[in-house]
């Protein structure tokens, strides 16, 4: 499955693609856009909450972990889910938060649930004070547009084994991690695609955001 969008989008995508959606009376969705313009991005917890809860997404954002971690920006959009066809069947809202420290870069996404029927890839690590957490790992391949596969990358995408992402400036291979808990029909997740901590580390950071509700 071919996606288009910016690097961290895209892993985004793989991520909420992992679960198995279908809109009602419509084809399964495969794919997901998205677009962002800059000058939305906002740069506090404060004004992000407050985009968020306008677009109909309650959640109270962390300021900055225990690790270090602290809130850089955050941007609230749309969401288009397209089915085999190529039809657009729902859009939904999406909030976006970048946390820093030291250069290092770990994101948290909010978004609204569309008809979820199944979560095959995604592994529960445990039940946290009445919260389920999952956790999932898996390399992504990003490449341009106009990538063509090799037998290999065939192999790897049938088996599984890399997620590959298009519209990217060069190839590049990244192993990404993520975490989440649904709260009101809504994902939130933690991500790191720069192996910039473990997943117990991401874990404990979540669950920071899970005390903050």
């Amino acid at each position: 499955m071919k996606k288009s969008f910016g690097k961290k989008f895209a892993v985004v995508v793989a991520a909420v693609a992992a679960i198995s959606v279908t809109a009602v009376g419509a084809g399964k969705i495969v794919s997901m856009s998205s677009s962002r313009n800059i000058h939305d991005v906002v740069d506090t917890v404060e004004k992000t909450e407050e985009k968020a809860k306008d677009a109909g997404i309650n959640i109270n954002i962390v300021d900055k972990f225990d690790n270090g971690y602290t809130f850089k920006e955050g941007y609230v959009g749309d969401v288009d889910h397209w089915d085999e066809s190529g039809s657009k069947v729902a859009t939904t809202k999406n909030l976006s938060a970048t946390y820093t420290l030291d250069g290092a870069q770990i994101y948290l996404d909010v978004d609204q649930i569309v008809n979820e029927s199944g979560e095959p890839e995604y592994v529960l690590e445990e039940n946290y004070n009445g919260t389920d957490i999952y956790t999932y790992e898996w390399t992504n391949k990003f490449v341009p547009a106009d990538y063509e596969m090799t037998e290999q990358d065939k192999a790897d995408e049938a088996d599984g084994k890399v997620v590959f992402s298009y519209g990217s400036d060069e190839v590049e291979t990244k192993e990404i991690k993520t975490v989440k808990f649904v709260k009101d029909n809504t994902q939130v997740m933690l991500m790191d695609m720069d192996s910039n901590v473990d997943m117990g580390e991401l874990v404990n950071m979540l669950k920071t955001v899970i005390d903050a509700q």
